[in-house]
């Protein structure tokens, strides 16, 4: 499973993200940090209709939020 999250700074949810895809002993996570390794304008010329932070994707496929990505994780175990 490879699992990539684009998140921020001091972001309870993506800390929360991040803590949920790395405790996955088979996933492989990239972590992207705001400012650090994509800025704001790369993101939304990729991806136009994202909003929030976190945004998720996992095997290529757009999952959402943390909320959206904790459901997705339980309904696939």
């Amino acid at each position: 499973m490879k699992i990539e999250i684009f998140g921020k700074e001091n972001c309870a949810a993506c800390t929360s993200a991040k803590i949920l895809a790395f405790s996955q002993d088979t996933a492989e996570v990239e972590y992207k940090l705001l400012d650090v390794d994509y800025t704001l304008d790369e993101l939304l010329e990729k991806y136009k209709y994202v909003r929030t932070f976190p945004q998720i994707w996992v095997n290529d496929e757009h999952i959402g939020g943390f909320t959206e990505f904790k459901a997705y994780m339980e309904n696939t175990k």
